[in-house]
């Protein structure tokens, strides 16, 4: 994680912990060479993802958390992309 403190401090100073989650896709659906099939997986995941975290991080800041998340997917600072 070294490599990306700088940019954890940036979107967060005083950043101290981090949680990582995962989330389960149909392997099948990945595998298949249609990518609109694949496409709608990623989807539906990122939308999962991006409410799970959120609801996470929203009872983190009632308890008094300083608390963010990124994302899912692919980060839009492409600038940023060695």
């Amino acid at each position: 994680m070294a490599a990306e403190r700088a940019q954890l401090l940036e979107m967060m100073p005083g950043t101290r912990s981090l949680v990582s989650l995962a989330f389960r896709v149909n392997r099948e659906v990945l595998r298949t060479p249609i990518h609109s099939i694949a496409n709608i997986e990623f989807k539906q995941i990122f939308k999962h993802a991006n409410h799970t975290t959120r609801r996470i991080v929203s009872a983190l800041v009632i308890k008094g958390f300083r608390a963010l998340y990124a994302p899912a997917g692919f980060p839009y600072e492409a600038d940023r992309w060695p």
